[in-house]
């Protein structure tokens, strides 16, 4: 299940520790630096109870609603490996 998958991610990449979007942020919301310096700004914090298309970072395809097709989560401090 791909949020399942995206905790995974999430905690692999020590994920409470980064600068923004982090589930224990103490800011409702996230803002994201997308590819070619796109800032997208009021997503919600990972591992929220919201839909996973609607977390910080992460973009869903426009036909097939639901299903993850990118992440973008630049400037955020990741650190760990992709699991």
């Amino acid at each position: 299940d791909q949020r399942f998958r995206l905790s995974l991610f999430y905690y692999q990449m020590m994920g409470d520790k980064w600068r923004n979007c982090s589930h224990v942020a103490s800011h409702p919301n996230c803002t994201v630096v997308y590819r070619d310096n796109i800032v997208v700004t009021d997503r919600n914090l990972w591992l929220s109870e919201s839909n996973e298309c609607e977390w910080g970072g992460i973009v869903c395809d426009k036909d097939d609603p639901g299903v993850v097709v990118e992440i973008h989560l630049n400037g955020l401090g990741l650190k760990g490996s992709i699991p």
